[in-house]
C-alpha cells in the first residue's frame, strides 16, 4: 500500500515539475548571466558630527568576470567584510544630509577595492546594492 502510494505521489512531482528540455529552454533563449557573488548583510555606522547616529545594515551582490567560480570565494568573504567595516568605521560612507542611507557611489567604488585586495585583480567586475536596512541608535 505504502509503495502504490509513494509511486503516485513520485507520478505527480514529475508531471508537476517537468525535467528536461523544457527547463532548460528559458535559459538557452536568454542571454547566459555572469556569475555572481552575494555578500551577507554588512552594517555600516552613520556618523555625524563625530556621534554615532545609526546603522545601515547593506546587502550587496559582487557581479563576477566570466568563468569565474564563486564556490571558493566563500571562504574569503570574512575577509572581504572585515575590510569593508574597518574602511567605514574609518571614513563613514554616510551621506552627508541623510542618516538613514549610505553614499551608493563611495560604498561600490570601496566594495571593489577592498574585492581587489581580497579576492584579487579582475575577479569582481560591478557591485550591485540590494538593499540598505537603516536601524535607528538613539533618539534621532
Amino acid at each position: 500500500m505504502r509503495i502504490r502510494l509513494f509511486a503516485a505521489a513520485a507520478a505527480c512531482f514529475l508531471l508537476a515539475y517537468p525535467l528536461g528540455a523544457t527547463a532548460a529552454e528559458p535559459k538557452a533563449k536568454g542571454k547566459a548571466e555572469p556569475p555572481a557573488f552575494e555578500l551577507k548583510p554588512i552594517g555600516f555606522p552613520v556618523v555625524v558630527n563625530g556621534e554615532l547616529v545609526n546603522y545601515v545594515f547593506v546587502i550587496m551582490k559582487l557581479t563576477l568576470k566570466p568563468g569565474q567560480d564563486p564556490v571558493p570565494l566563500h571562504s574569503r568573504e570574512p575577509y572581504l567584510r572585515d575590510l569593508l567595516v574597518r574602511q567605514g568605521s574609518r571614513v563613514p560612507f554616510n551621506r552627508p544630509n541623510d542618516t538613514a542611507h549610505l553614499d551608493d557611489v563611495r560604498l561600490k567604488a570601496a566594495v571593489l577595492d577592498a574585492s581587489r585586495t581580497v579576492l584579487g585583480v579582475g575577479v569582481a567586475t560591478s557591485v550591485q546594492i540590494v538593499s540598505e536596512t537603516p536601524q535607528h541608535v538613539g533618539p534621532q
